[in-house]
């Protein structure tokens, strides 16, 4: 994964260099949208760490209570003792499922406003580029 980061940063970098290579000033359309686009990126780059560290942290927790679980449950003679252990390891496995669901949900729902703001500021894009036309059309014709 840090090796795709280093050549999306180094792409960056080299399109930011044709853009000044080619003169293109810095209030241009394009060098907003590029400099959105690396927003965007490093807010789903530091979304995705996140959840990653989210669910390597609830994976840990539950081997760690499973191993210290399997001796407890193995050492058990009665059989009410047994169900009580075999019921606190499945509740510590319900609860890392539960943790995961927890991760991904916050993770979709990132995700999601991530999206929906793109598209509006998309949208807001298209709908000034219109308005643009517009009065150059009117100038034009008059």
């Amino acid at each position: 994964m840090h090796v795709q980061r280093e050549d999306m940063r180094a792409g960056l970098h080299r399109a930011k260099g044709v853009l000044n290579w080619r003169g293109v000033p810095d209030n241009h359309p394009v060098r907003g949208q590029l400099q959105q686009f690396c927003e965007i990126v490093a807010e789903l780059d530091r979304c995705f760490d996140e959840a990653s560290r989210d669910q390597i942290d609830a994976l840990l927790e539950a081997r760690d209570h499973v191993t210290r679980s399997m001796p407890e449950l193995l050492r058990q003679r009665s059989e009410d003792e047994l169900v009580m252990r075999e019921a606190e390891l499945l509740r510590a496995l319900l609860d890392t499922a539960n943790r995961h669901l927890q991760v991904w949900s916050s993770l979709r729902t990132r995700i999601e406003h991530t999206y929906v703001g793109l598209m509006s500021s998309a949208s807001d894009g298209r709908s000034s580029g219109v308005d643009t036309r517009r009065k150059r059309t009117k100038a034009t014709a008059s």
